[in-house]
């Protein structure tokens, strides 16, 4: 709230479903509500992760830890607003290679790269 002016925002069902509906979960039924907290969070973390990745020295499998503990985030929170996504890449992706599969998800998922 700013002042005593409430702020609040809206966006047409049809305008977030283009939105969400660009990867894989075209299949599915149109919800009527988005938690758009839980996902902008799941979202938040990923970018976060991403970031510290980036940086130099973490090893592949410190990399590949950290991808797959936001992965598991984005799943939960996906589930519970009934979005249903792809399996997230798991425990059988070598860490070396799990950043090409974290990618391919994504891409999967959001239908951009």
């Amino acid at each position: 709230m700013k002042g005593k002016r409430r702020i609040e925002y809206w966006l047409s069902q049809e305008r977030w479903w283009e939105f969400l509906s660009r990867g894989s979960i075209t299949e599915i039924k149109k919800p009527i509500w988005i938690d758009w907290i839980a996902l902008y969070s799941a979202l938040s973390k990923i970018w976060s992760t991403l970031n510290e990745i980036g940086k130099e020295g973490m090893s592949d499998y410190m990399r590949s830890s950290r991808l797959r503990d936001s992965l598991e985030v984005l799943g939960a929170e996906f589930a519970k607003s009934g979005l249903d996504i792809p399996p997230i890449p798991g425990t059988d992706v070598r860490p070396e290679e799990y950043e090409k599969a974290f990618e391919d998800f994504i891409v999967n998922v959001f239908g951009a790269s």
